[in-house]
């Protein structure tokens, strides 16, 4: 089976400077994941200088415009706080990903929300 994935970055203006977070390095980790996985990325969406705190981004928004009509299967971050700094909407994320049948997976944390152990990994982690 073809896993469809559609990879998120996100920087906030004073994380642009810093190597671990940037959206270069956020991207080359994502596309590495995928080839080791044999996963199709069908779209990378990104947000620069945008804070984590809400959902209010433009990247995002597409993330989940296209996830609502089913162009993936998963929705990969290099970490959780790349896609929200705040927990409530992180919960939300989550459960609207999962209305639509697409699972969550960060790499850093090792969390994939397409099964049992991932979810309870994922609400530690949130």
């Amino acid at each position: 089976m073809n896993i469809k994935v559609a990879t998120y970055a996100r920087v906030s203006t004073q994380e642009q400077a810093t190597e671990n977070t940037s959206l270069a390095s956020q991207e080359s980790q994502l596309t590495a994941y995928c080839q080791m996985q044999g996963w199709t990325i069908i779209n990378s969406y990104i947000d620069p200088g945008f804070t984590g705190k809400n959902g209010d981004r433009p990247g995002f928004k597409r993330l989940r415009s296209d996830a609502r009509i089913g162009l993936f299967d998963k929705v990969l971050v290099c970490k959780l706080d790349r896609l929200a700094r705040n927990l409530r909407l992180l919960m939300d994320i989550e459960s609207e990903l999962n209305e639509y049948h697409v699972s969550l997976i960060s790499i850093k944390e090792s969390v994939d929300t397409s099964n049992s152990t991932g979810k309870m990994v994922f609400q530690l982690f949130g």
